[in-house]
Parts: structure tokens; C-alpha cells; sequence
């Protein structure tokens, strides 16, 4: 999100150093592009403010995260380094005789670490064991 932020930030110092240039010299930059520009600051400025609306959010979120499509949804690891997908983490435990899943879960965990303990239990009680 900072990222973003940067590049309407940018964004805008072009845009102003543009107007300051059309400021200087009214026949370096055409009227229509003045308003243009204008314009195109007003939008990222709202884009900025929403922005930090959202940021308000992920400070109040429990884990620093929030997802726009699905409030439960959150970010999951993936092989490639600095990326991931906002998902969930599906667990799944099978019978390795029958092959049949005796018991499954749902979670917003971005890792499988600590889950496994879990997934015993869920399946040990399951197949009648625990």
C-alpha cells in the first residue's frame, strides 16, 4: 500500500510541476490540458485519502490485514519470495486404507504451521481413535 501511495504522490509533483510550467509560460501547455490536469490531481488526491481510509483499517485489524472482496479472505504464501494470494487454507485428513477424508477445515491461517496437531485430532476422533 505505501507503494501505491509513492506513485500517486508522483503522480501529483508531475502534475504540479506541469501546472507550474503552464504558469510561466501560458503557451507552453494548451488550456484544455490545464483543466485535464487539474482533474486528473483532484482524482488522486481522492485516491490517496481512500487509501488512508484503508490503511486506518489494516491498523485496526488484528493482523494488519484486510481484504476488499472478502472480509474473512487473507494473504497466503506462495513459492514465489514477496508474493502471495489472498485466499484461505484448506486442511484436509484422509484414510490412507480407504482413502476417504474424514475430516476437513477451513482457515484464514497463511501457513500450515501449527495445524497439523489439529488435524490429528479432528481425524482421530473422526475414525472413532481419540
Amino acid at each position: 500500500m505505501q507503494a501505491r501511495v509513492e506513485q500517486l504522490e508522483d503522480s501529483i509533483k508531475r502534475y504540479l510541476v506541469e501546472l507550474d510550467r503552464a504558469d510561466r509560460d501560458a503557451t507552453a501547455v494548451l488550456p484544455g490540458r490545464v483543466a485535464h490536469l487539474k482533474e486528473k490531481i483532484a482524482k488522486v488526491k481522492r485516491q490517496t485519502q481512500a487509501l488512508e481510509v484503508i490503511g486506518e483499517q489494516m491498523k485496526a485489524s488484528e493482523d494488519g490485514q484486510i481484504s476488499l472482496t472478502d472480509a474473512d479472505a487473507r494473504s497466503m504464501a506462495t513459492r514465489g519470495r514477496g508474493t502471495g494470494i489472498v485466499g484461505y487454507n484448506v486442511q484436509t485428513a484422509v484414510d490412507a486404507k480407504h482413502h476417504m477424508i474424514v475430516a476437513h477445515e477451513v482457515t484464514n491461517t497463511g501457513h500450515d504451521r501449527g495445524l497439523l496437531a489439529h488435524m490429528a485430532t479432528l481425524a482421530k476422533a473422526a475414525i472413532g481413535e481419540g
